[in-house]
């Protein structure tokens, strides 16, 4: 069986979306999957280059061709398209993550692909075999963060946040850069279930959660440690940052207004600094002491650990 009609069942019979390249990267053809999932035909398609084809919104977003966009360079398709034209080698199953333009709005879109170089009456070609997988991927990124996420107030885990925490502590030890954790535990919590119900105190979980995600920002990690107590990982940050961070994430809290007057939220915080050496344990503990020191204090401050030795 020559190469063309190799390429014609190909194009016929497979679920996939399959399309043939010349070597300027123009569509020759496609298949009916293709223009299924693209929502195109092969007339409109036709001589267009490939990630103009499939709508590439990076290059729609710039107004360029295919090639031209700022990202081409790190888009592994057109690499495999490179190596396959130069080398004449085949690329199987690579995954290509990629946004792709639906009716103008940005889509995410996940693909495994396979390009095989192929001598056509067309001159040389590439068979492009592209498997749209994101559903599955969704699914898979849904129950990851189900697995590291504490499903009420949307912020990391007890697990989590520890292996986080533990990886961290070694990099810090290991670079000498600083790292700072605080505890946060939210003040007379029962008597909010008990007062105003559960409902209202997964509320005041949920605000808590957010209001130190906000304070904290990217580059440090929050998580739920259990119940009403919380965590916040600062790397990079010596006490005094953290204890400031804290004593931010106090403020905001205590100034945020419910719908009932008489419900007030605040919390009692606990700082520490890494020391060098120091297990992510034995940093939990000593951020977690002072947390407790400043319940015996009064509540709704924050309390430093000893600086580090």
């Amino acid at each position: 069986m020559n190469n063309d009609i190799m390429l014609k069942a190909l194009l016929e019979n497979v679920s996939s979306c399959v399309f043939l390249l010349n070597d300027q990267i123009q569509v020759k053809e496609v298949n009916p999957s293709f223009e299924s999932v693209f929502n195109t035909t092969m007339e409109s398609v036709h001589d267009l280059l490939c990630g103009n084809a499939i709508r590439c919104s990076n290059a729609l977003e710039e107004g360029v061709l295919c090639g031209r966009s700022s990202h081409c360079g790190d888009c592994e398709l057109r690499k495999a398209f490179t190596e396959a034209l130069t080398e004449g080698s085949s690329t199987t199953k690579k995954t290509l993550f990629m946004n792709v333009d639906v009716d103008g709005n940005r889509v995410e879109r996940y693909f495994r692909f396979s390009v095989t170089p192929m001598d056509t009456d067309k001159g040389k070609s590439l068979v492009v075999v592209l498997d749209d997988f994101t559903d599955l991927k969704e699914a898979h990124l849904a129950l990851e963060r189900l697995a590291t996420t504490d499903s009420l107030t949307g912020v990391a885990n007890h697990g989590t946040v520890f292996t986080k925490l533990e990886e961290m502590c070694a990099t810090s030890d290991h670079g000498g850069s600083p790292l700072s954790v605080f505890m946060a535990d939210l003040d007379h919590f029962k008597k909010v279930n008990d007062t105003w119900g559960h409902k209202r105190g997964d509320q005041v979980l949920a605000i808590m959660a957010h209001t130190m995600a906000e304070t904290v920002g990217s580059g440090g990690l929050v998580g739920r440690y259990g119940g009403e107590e919380f965590i916040a990982v600062l790397p990079g940050a010596d006490l005094e940052l953290a204890t400031s961070t804290a004593e931010a994430v106090r403020e905001n809290l205590e100034g945020t207004a419910f719908d009932i007057p008489e419900l007030r939220c605040t919390a009692s915080f606990g700082v520490a600094e890494l020391r060098p050496g120091e297990t992510a344990t034995e940093l939990v503990i000593r951020a977690d002491q002072a947390m407790y020191q400043a319940k015996q204090q009064g509540r709704n401050r924050v309390i430093q650990a000893e600086s580090p030795k």
